[in-house]
């Protein structure tokens, strides 16, 4: 044990105490009565064993409110009571110290066991809260900047699903959604004065999130869609000037080439794609916006509608010509084709225009074949009776000469 005189203060030296208390238990005790160094060790022992109880049990008060952010910041403060308990606990040695106090108990008060099973849970609540203390470090500084309320929502929604033990986040997050809510009001308000539909797409986007405590009202996410569909009208009626002017140039330009064009190389040309589908989409606008027969711009574009839609028809039929012919050719090539398929795909083939005539021929062969193929037995079967009848017809002519 080191040299001590007994009006040396071990509170203020856990480390020296500890050190000396431990060599005290490990020597032979000889002894009668404790020396006052052993005394003032027993004594300073017992203080601060039950001031770090009273540290503890207070920590509890906070953990059974789910306070664990101010148990643990209690924990934390100066002298630390995880190293505090830490220094104090030595289980090897505590029975040895109950039986000289119990031997000594006149002058040696024992000192209090110390609370383990909460420490216990002030450890659990270590393990819980480290993990988020970012979240909540965040959240706090989020407050603290003002950003805007939605971020924060999605902060304080973060942490109830992660800190599962604290009731107070729903209690939070309801708070937040209801005042998002009235800006979102506000949000959609200014958006639809101002027809900005990306915004107003926004907003019904958050409003159908899951993640709302407290679902928004079926009258405002309905009134968010009319306010879009009111958008859309709008958007639409203003573009449609500037699509009947497009289509009306691509037609003056390339008109005339689309009316001399091969139906099927028609179909091909990407300038001809193109004014379909404008014209598609000028009709599309036209009947969400409601435009009526007189309209001028309606005027405008029906000569080229009433020009386009037979040469439209017209390669869409070659379309599905060529694809015919395709087919034939290939089952023309395909040794096990049979007859009554080759028969539908030609009449597929020849339903619109004249097959080409390798085709015709190449399918004349084939067919021709096939009827070899399956009457051959026929043909030779008569063949024979014939000649067995004019072998007859020629023996009674040669017996009756």
């Amino acid at each position: 044990m080191a040299a001590s005189g007994a009006s040396f203060d071990y509170t203020t030296d856990v480390q020296r105490l500890m050190d000396d208390l431990k060599d005290w238990l490990k020597d032979v005790d000889q002894t009668v009565t404790p020396t006052p160094s052993v005394v003032s060790m027993v004594e300073a022992y017992g203080t601060l064993c039950r001031e770090l109880n009273d540290r503890l049990r207070r920590c509890q008060e906070f953990l059974r409110l789910n306070l664990w952010s101010a148990a643990i910041q209690l924990s934390e403060i100066e002298p630390n009571l995880p190293d505090r308990f830490s220094h104090l606990s030595f289980e090897d040695l505590r029975p040895e110290l109950m039986d000289r106090c119990s031997r000594y108990e006149i002058l040696l008060e024992t000192p209090p066991t110390l609370l383990e099973d909460i420490y216990g849970e002030l450890n659990d609540g270590y393990e819980h809260h480290l993990p988020l203390e970012r979240l909540f470090a965040k959240n706090r500084l989020l407050a603290l900047r003002r950003v805007p309320l939605k971020d924060r929502l999605k902060a304080a929604r973060t942490l109830l699903s992660r800190d599962g033990r604290a009731t107070f986040w729903e209690d939070d997050v309801i708070g937040f959604e209801r005042a998002r809510i009235d800006e979102i009001k506000e949000e959609a308000s200014r958006a639809n004065a101002e027809g900005d539909k990306g915004i107003l797409e926004d907003l019904l986007e958050e409003l159908r999130s899951p993640n709302w405590i407290e679902v928004p009202k079926n009258s405002l996410i309905d009134g968010m869609k009319t306010a879009i569909s009111r958008t859309d009208h709008m958007e639409s009626r203003e573009r449609l000037p500037e699509l009947t002017e497009s289509l009306r140039a691509q037609w003056e330009y390339w008109g005339r080439s689309f009316q001399e064009s091969n139906p099927l190389e028609l179909s091909r040309n990407s300038n001809w794609l193109t004014v379909v589908k404008m014209l598609n989409e000028w009709f599309d606008t036209a009947e969400t916006v409601g435009v009526l027969t007189t309209d001028p711009l309606y005027r405008q574009v029906v000569p080229i509608d009433e020009a386009v839609r037979p040469l439209e028809k017209a390669a869409q039929q070659a379309i599905q010509q060529a694809d015919a012919i395709q087919r034939l050719r290939a089952a023309l090539r395909d040794p096990s084709a049979k007859r009554s398929r080759l028969e539908s795909l030609y009449a597929e083939a020849s339903r619109w225009t004249l097959v080409p005539i390798d085709l015709k021929e190449a399918y004349d062969r084939r067919m021709k074949s096939l009827w070899w193929r399956g009457n051959w037995e026929r043909v030779l079967g008569v063949g024979l009776i014939l000649v067995m009848v004019l072998a007859g017809i020629a023996f009674a002519v040669f017996t009756n000469s």
